[in-house]
């Protein structure tokens, strides 16, 4: 199986897992643990337990988690668009990453779930999703790229 299938794997997985975020002083274990997967963010250790995981995006930390758990580097950064320099590039296929825009410059990262070329739509399955890990669907014109892992 190849790395990003395990990842996409893992990821349908998490659906099942509680991964609201909790407004206030107090943060999911599990979204501190994708945290822990980033460099640039400036949190690790003593510092996670006064995190508000409703204030800070967590999609890229999410990916990190799930690249990374499933045996490889990912960009170790908490920027959503840094996922364009990773892997291959790709055309899109299920469990493949997608890197979608936002304002100002900001960006989203999650899995393809499915491409609906007729609605002009992508379904994802990601973190930071409706504050949770879940598949919403997005407008495909938002798509900057796809990504695959190297294997």
């Amino acid at each position: 199986m190849r790395l990003i299938e395990k990842a996409f794997h893992a990821a349908n997985e998490d659906l099942k897992l509680d991964w609201d975020e909790i407004s206030g002083s107090h943060s999911n274990p599990l979204i501190l643990d994708c945290y822990e997967c980033v460099d640039d963010l400036g949190i690790s250790g003593d510092h996670l337990k006064d995190i508000d995981d409703s204030e800070i995006p967590w999609c890229s930390c999410y990916m990190n988690k799930k690249i990374q758990d499933a045996g490889c580097k990912g960009t170790r950064s908490g920027m959503a668009r840094s996922w364009m320099h990773w892997g291959n590039p790709s055309n899109g296929k299920k469990g493949d990453i997608a890197v979608l825009s936002r304002g100002n410059g900001m960006g989203h990262v999650a899995m393809v779930v499915e491409i609906c070329e007729e609605n002009h739509t992508i379904k994802l399955l990601g973190g930071n999703q409706g504050n949770t890990v879940s598949i919403h669907t997005f407008p495909l014109s938002r798509v900057l790229g796809y990504r695959t892992s190297k294997d």
